[in-house]
């Protein structure tokens, strides 16, 4: 009897032992990971940090725990510590992302696994798209400037580690050119090319598309009412997904129209909608792989001249010329065109500048973002211009981010609701960003000009 006891006891306080001694193996094995993955040898770090990395997010907020101290001082702007390097290249690594100490975010680089880690945490996907790596320093600049922007602002990153699963994958390599001055010093830095999150649900469907930078407020309410149409649309049949998205994109497109010539009128400038109907001149033709935006503004390519006047009017020109309904349907049918009308670009250009004032505050950096930026800048610079001069282009590519490339978007997605990621990547960097893969130079090789050097300098 005294021995049945004896076995109940051990068979019901047994297990709790078992598993806390299971644990706190697990526990240890992790701690080691940490100390092995800051570790100088590379031998003995390496492996380490793939160990990490495998474990996801848990694996990154063991790395971030153990060494918060040397972290925090950087992240605050103080002095890195005597081994920062290799605890810098650890924690991005793990990560899967550059600057991965400022702004402590997990990015998986395969769509599948991310989309899985999204049904079972019942989150949608952001997905970027970029030139380059996000892991390494010379990724195209828009994304270094989403490290610094967006990534290091506490509620940015708080808001994308909590209401998303990280994914990004790379366009193509970035293109790189090098100032050799002669003397012994270069400067070496990217050229050409533009990124873009992509909002999916947990059926890897494109619910939505932030192209380009904007500023941290305005990110974070891109990301709420993205997010939010993410959740609501996931578990939806197709057919109730097409109906609801449409509805989706249609009224997004309405209220850029909307807010955009709101923000005009306050900055009392003629909106650039309303000024394109006074043009004479036929639509512009659609502009070709030698039309590039720059990563700074991604301006819409200038508009060649006048076209014969015996071509038939598109469905952008019929648009603003339809009074009752134009309200509704141009803003769609515009962008849904995607062709840019004359003088277009240029009003929108001056009322762009015009606004500034009203975007402004939404596109300052927070302390985190400001720490980052005066770290990359060096000591020998006015930071407080530097600051100011890049809070305005941020400000500036914000407004044309979502005035214009976005409701070009809005268009893609309209004409194409049933295509696959893949394929509205494409048509996106091929026709808004006019990057198209069948470029291999984006648009960068001379042709038609004699430069007077040998072929294979070229």
């Amino acid at each position: 009897m005294k021995y049945t006891i004896l076995m109940l006891v051990i068979g019901v306080f047994g297990q709790p032992a078992f598993a806390g001694s299971s644990e706190g193996a697990d526990s240890s094995a992790l701690a080691s990971l940490v100390a092995k993955a800051v570790n100088a040898d590379p031998s003995v770090a390496g492996p380490a940090i793939d160990a990490l990395r495998s474990r996801g997010t848990d694996g990154l907020a063991a790395l971030l725990d153990a060494n918060r101290d040397s972290l925090d001082v950087v992240r605050n702007g103080g002095p890195a510590p005597a081994n920062w390097e290799v605890l810098r290249t650890a924690v991005d690594r793990v990560a899967g992302q550059r600057d991965a100490y400022a702004s402590r975010l997990f990015w998986h680089t395969g769509l599948d696994a991310a989309i899985a880690e999204a049904r079972a945490k019942g989150k949608p996907v952001l997905s970027l798209r970029l030139l380059g790596r996000l892991d390494e320093e010379m990724s195209c600049a828009n994304s270094r400037f989403f490290r610094t922007v967006l990534y290091a602002n506490a509620a940015v990153s708080a808001r994308m580690a909590n209401g998303f699963v990280l994914h990004w994958s790379t366009e193509r390599p970035v293109p790189r050119i090098t100032i050799d001055y002669g003397d012994g010093r270069t400067i070496e830095t990217t050229i050409t090319g533009n990124s873009a999150h992509y909002v999916l649900d947990t059926n890897g469907r494109v619910v939505d598309v932030i192209p380009g930078l904007y500023g941290p407020d305005a990110f974070l309410r891109e990301l709420d009412i993205a997010g939010s149409q993410a959740a609501r649309v996931g578990t939806f049949s197709n057919g109730e997904w097409r109906d609801a998205q449409m509805a989706y994109w249609q009224s997004r497109a309405v209220a850029a129209e909307s807010e955009w010539n709101a923000l005009a009128d306050r900055a009392g400038m003629l909106p650039a909608s309303l000024e394109a109907e006074s043009a004479v001149a036929r639509p512009a033709a659609r502009t070709g792989p030698t039309q590039r935006r720059s990563h700074v503004a991604s301006r819409p390519a200038p508009a060649p001249g006048p076209q014969d006047n015996q071509a038939a009017p598109t469905a952008t020109e019929a648009a603003v010329r339809v009074v009752g309904k134009r309200a509704i349907e141009r803003p769609i049918v515009r962008e849904i065109d995607l062709a840019p009308l004359p003088d277009v670009t240029a009003a929108f250009d001056r009322t762009v500048r015009a606004i500034v004032p009203f975007v402004y505050q939404e596109c300052r950096l927070d302390s985190g973002g400001v720490a980052l930026m005066a770290r990359k800048a060096g000591a020998d610079t006015d930071f407080a211009t530097l600051r100011l001069n890049f809070e305005r282009s941020v400000t500036e590519d914000t407004i044309l981010n979502r005035y214009r490339i976005h409701p070009m978007i809005l268009g893609v997605l309209m004409t194409n609701p049933d295509a696959s990621f893949e394929a509205i990547n494409r048509v996106v960097y091929d026709q808004v960003f006019q990057t198209p893969a069948s470029d291999p130079w984006l648009g960068l090789k001379p042709d038609g000009v004699y430069t007077a050097l040998e072929p294979a300098s070229h």
